[in-house]
């Protein structure tokens, strides 16, 4: 979600700018949350595996 800057209106540039922004950040959390997604299905099979 995109959210601006209260104020004046941003200059197309800014936009921009704030949209690459939220894109780098949700990309960085999509990646976290596949990782820990990983995380929890290799701890999940060792706790199988143990008993």
């Amino acid at each position: 979600m995109i959210h601006l800057p209260s104020g004046d209106p941003s200059k197309p540039a800014q936009m921009e700018a704030h949209v690459e922004e939220d894109d780098e950040r949700e990309g960085s959390m999509a990646t976290d949350l596949t990782v820990a997604n990983s995380q929890i299905g290799q701890l999940a099979s060792s706790l199988q595996k143990s008993g």
